[in-house]
Protein backbone atom coordinates (compact mmCIF):
# COMPACT_ATOMS: atom_id res chain seq x y z
CA UNK A 1 0.00 0.00 0.00
CA UNK A 2 1.38 3.42 -0.87
CA UNK A 3 1.96 6.18 1.66
CA UNK A 4 -0.84 8.19 0.11
CA UNK A 5 -3.25 5.26 0.41
CA UNK A 6 -2.19 4.69 4.02
CA UNK A 7 -2.77 8.35 4.85
CA UNK A 8 -6.19 8.21 3.19
CA UNK A 9 -7.08 5.13 5.21
CA UNK A 10 -5.91 6.80 8.41
CA UNK A 11 -7.98 9.90 7.64
CA UNK A 12 -11.00 7.71 6.94
CA UNK A 13 -10.59 5.85 10.25
CA UNK A 14 -10.21 9.12 12.14
CA UNK A 15 -13.41 10.40 10.53
CA UNK A 16 -15.39 7.43 11.88
CA UNK A 17 -15.34 8.84 15.42
CA UNK A 18 -14.72 5.40 16.92
CA UNK A 19 -15.14 4.85 20.62
CA UNK A 20 -12.12 3.81 22.69
CA UNK A 21 -13.54 0.28 22.77
CA UNK A 22 -13.85 0.20 18.95
CA UNK A 23 -10.30 1.53 18.53
CA UNK A 24 -8.98 -1.15 20.89
CA UNK A 25 -10.86 -3.83 18.97
CA UNK A 26 -9.49 -2.57 15.64
CA UNK A 27 -5.93 -2.43 17.02
CA UNK A 28 -6.25 -5.96 18.37
CA UNK A 29 -7.49 -7.24 15.02
CA UNK A 30 -4.54 -5.68 13.19
CA UNK A 31 -2.03 -7.08 15.69
CA UNK A 32 -3.63 -10.52 15.61
CA UNK A 33 -3.23 -10.60 11.82
CA UNK A 34 0.44 -9.65 12.15
CA UNK A 35 1.03 -12.39 14.75
CA UNK A 36 -0.73 -14.93 12.54
CA UNK A 37 1.56 -14.13 9.62
CA UNK A 38 4.64 -14.35 11.84
CA UNK A 39 3.57 -17.79 13.08
CA UNK A 40 2.98 -18.96 9.51
CA UNK A 41 6.44 -17.77 8.52
CA UNK A 42 8.00 -19.54 11.52
CA UNK A 43 6.20 -22.74 10.54
CA UNK A 44 7.73 -22.63 7.05
CA UNK A 45 11.51 -23.00 7.28
CA UNK A 46 11.89 -21.97 3.63
CA UNK A 47 10.16 -18.60 4.10
CA UNK A 48 12.49 -15.62 4.13
CA UNK A 49 12.43 -11.90 3.54
CA UNK A 50 13.75 -10.28 0.39
CA UNK A 51 16.81 -9.09 2.34
CA UNK A 52 17.50 -12.60 3.68
CA UNK A 53 17.17 -14.05 0.19
CA UNK A 54 19.71 -11.67 -1.34
CA UNK A 55 22.06 -12.09 1.64
CA UNK A 56 22.07 -15.84 1.02
CA UNK A 57 22.77 -15.27 -2.69
CA UNK A 58 25.71 -12.99 -1.81
CA UNK A 59 27.07 -15.54 0.65
CA UNK A 60 26.72 -18.36 -1.85
CA UNK A 61 28.47 -16.38 -4.59
CA UNK A 62 31.54 -16.06 -2.38
CA UNK A 63 31.69 -19.74 -1.48
CA UNK A 64 32.86 -22.86 -3.25
CA UNK A 65 30.91 -23.75 -6.34
CA UNK A 66 30.77 -26.46 -8.95
CA UNK A 67 30.18 -26.16 -12.65
CA UNK A 68 28.85 -28.85 -14.92
CA UNK A 69 29.17 -29.04 -18.67
CA UNK A 70 26.01 -31.11 -19.13
CA UNK A 71 22.83 -32.19 -17.40
CA UNK A 72 24.14 -35.76 -17.37
CA UNK A 73 27.23 -34.68 -15.46
CA UNK A 74 25.05 -32.78 -12.96
CA UNK A 75 22.78 -35.81 -12.54
CA UNK A 76 25.76 -38.07 -11.86
CA UNK A 77 27.03 -35.65 -9.24
CA UNK A 78 23.66 -35.47 -7.48
CA UNK A 79 23.32 -39.27 -7.44
CA UNK A 80 26.78 -39.58 -5.88
CA UNK A 81 25.79 -37.54 -2.84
Amino acid sequence: MTTVAMNNLWNYIQGLNLSARNKTWLANQLLAEKEKKQKEKAADPTAMSKEEFFARIDKASKGEGKMFSSVKELDQYIRSL
